[in-house]
This record gives C-alpha cells, sequence and structure tokens, in this order.
C-alpha cells in the first residue's frame, strides 16, 4: 500500500481537478510541504527545495479502483480561501472556523506534499502496477 495511499504522515491535502499540475498546484505542495514535510517518509525539506504534488491515490489506478483501496484513516473535507482541501487532523478545519464533512479516500484525487526521492519511487511502483 506503500505510495498508492497517502503516507503515514498525510496530514493536509488540496483537490485536484486535472492529472496535470500547474505551477499554482507546485506552489501550494511546497508550502504545505514546508509546515507538514513529505506525507510519506515525512522528511523535512531542505532550504532550496520544492515539493512535487502528489496524486493521491496516484493517477495510475485512480481511474480503475477509486475507493476500493482500504485506507483506514479517517479523512475530513473542507473549503477554505476558495480551496478545497482534505485532511487527517480534524483540528485543522475546527482553528479555521470553517464547516468540514468526512471524506472517502478514493473517491477524489488529492494532491499532497511528496519529496523528490518518495515521488520517484512512487513512479517506479506505478509503472510496475501498469506492467501487470
Amino acid at each position: 500500500m506503500q505510495y498508492i495511499t497517502p503516507g503515514k504522515y498525510a496530514v493536509l491535502g488540496f483537490f485536484a481537478d486535472s492529472h496535470k499540475t500547474t505551477e499554482t498546484d507546485r506552489l501550494m505542495a511546497t508550502q504545505i510541504g514546508n509546515y507538514f514535510f513529505c506525507h510519506t517518509c515525512g522528511r523535512r525539506p531542505r532550504a532550496d527545495e520544492k515539493f512535487t504534488p502528489d496524486h493521491q491515490p496516484p493517477s495510475c489506478i485512480f481511474t480503475e479502483l477509486p475507493h476500493e483501496l482500504g485506507y483506514s484513516h479517517q479523512f475530513w473535507e473542507f473549503k477554505y480561501g476558495g480551496w478545497l482541501f482534505q485532511t487527517t487532523n480534524i483540528t485543522i478545519p475546527q482553528s479555521l472556523g470553517v464547516n468540514y464533512t468526512s471524506s472517502v479516500f478514493g473517491e477524489k484525487q488529492f494532491l499532497y506534499p511528496q519529496c523528490r526521492e518518495c515521488s520517484n519511487k512512487q513512479g517506479s511502483v506505478c509503472r510496475q502496477m501498469l506492467n501487470k
């Protein structure tokens, strides 16, 4: 399940409205990563590091297995500043004073900050899955 579900350090992701990421997505992933680090390995960023916006679930399986991945963590969705977010930490929307709803992993794709090393490993896992 590693690399095809949010990692054990996943705290906050934002809605992905496309399989392609934009410069805004990359900036947002880096901002979130600077606070919550890589969602997969928990590594803190180096001073010049930019995080990769990681689609969860990965695009390689999203169309095939939208909500059959059996992820055990509880998620909540909330809107803030015109963005749709997903979190495993209910205190985030509560502290912002915004409404939130329960969220099922896999119904939508969200982008989480991921370091380059984990992103490369995930790409390898996806290629292996697609070649089976």
